[in-house]
């Protein structure tokens, strides 16, 4: 069984097994240190974290994997309040690491109080947005449902096949779009059946370091073994806000529900509108062809968001506010 995550840097993959460990860095992070894109994202990722749960920093950051203003400012104030204060810097073995890890994985506590702030666990943030995910797939497939009923004449529904061909590209191959369009519409059928059941599907797992937002085990919709019937959320869900949290349910749940190890990764939605490739593809979103598209996770989320709010709007894992 393989798992897709979701991360801060959007997309990762692991084939064994599950991952496990606090979230560590390679090299040193900071000012005058060697900045590995991979340890930024790392540290990023945590301190977003640390801000939904103590509210420090002040704000989320941006997870770009670049050491810039935010950033520094964000590790200065975490220092200077959680480990007694430091230079911007944060070592594979030091103390900022350590904390940032020990803020990740313990209770949320309001600076200076004994008393617990109520902060939503990942998920309960998870449940609250099934709701809103569950109403976009249904969109989605009601999107659909007219081009179907319409077979031979879909050219007469060009608005709603304009939508569909932004995400999966059906006018790239005529060969047969109503067998796609079928396809589609039965992807988000199986995804409200798994966000209808939402308490019994979803769970709540630590932060690890090869996922730290959302794993979901590919085509586990279709397993007989209930133990691999779970998409697990951790605290970086923590770090997004609604609107993002509906699109990653919708990301996590299109992985779930294809057939085994159907749906993967072969373009970003991000940046929009173009996209970029990603992991199998070698096409970016916007070049993609349709059978690329139709395996390709990310392009169901924003089909479904575009379907029910009539734009192009890609809440993904870059929007940490929305």
């Amino acid at each position: 069984m393989r798992y897709c995550v979701v991360d801060d840097r959007c997309i990762g993959r692991t084939t064994e097994g599950r991952p496990s460990g606090d979230l560590l860095i390679a090299d040193a992070v900071g000012p005058g240190c060697t900045n590995r894109r991979d340890d930024v994202l790392v540290v990023q990722s945590l301190l977003n974290v640390a801000y939904a749960r103590i509210r420090i920093p002040s704000r989320t950051i941006p997870v770009d994997g670049i050491i810039g203003p935010e950033t520094h400012a964000a590790l200065l104030h975490f220092q200077r309040t959680q480990v007694g204060g430091g230079d911007g810097r944060v070592e594979p073995a030091g103390r900022t690491l350590a904390r940032l890890n020990a803020v990740a994985a313990g209770p949320p506590r309001s600076l200076g109080s004994a008393r617990a702030v109520s902060v939503p666990s990942p998920l309960e943030l998870a449940l609250g947005a099934a709701a809103l995910a569950r109403r976009w797939a249904a969109d989605a497939r009601r999107h659909l449902e007219p081009l179907l009923a319409f077979a031979g004449r879909m050219h007469r529904r060009t608005d709603r096949l304009a939508t569909v061909n932004t995400h999966f590209h059906l006018d790239r191959d005529a060969a047969d779009p109503r067998g796609s369009i079928s396809r589609v519409a039965e992807v988000f059928a199986r995804i409200e059946r798994v966000l209808d059941a939402a308490a019994d599907v979803f769970r709540e797992g630590a932060m690890l370091a090869e996922s730290p937002v959302v794993e979901a085990p590919l085509g586990a919709f279709h397993s007989d073994h209930a133990g691999l019937r779970a998409i697990t959320f951790r605290p970086g869900l923590t770090s997004y806000g609604p609107n993002t949290r509906a699109a990653l349910i919708l990301h996590a749940c299109a992985h779930f529900v294809g057939d085994a190890e159907e749906i993967e990764h072969f373009a970003l939605e991000f940046p929009a509108p173009d996209g970029a490739p990603h992991e199998r593809g070698s096409r970016n979103y916007r070049e993609l062809m349709p059978a690329e598209a139709l395996c390709n996770a990310a392009s169901y989320a924003a089909f479904a968001i575009h379907a029910a709010t009539g734009s192009d709007h890609r809440f993904g894992a870059r929007d940490t506010r929305l």
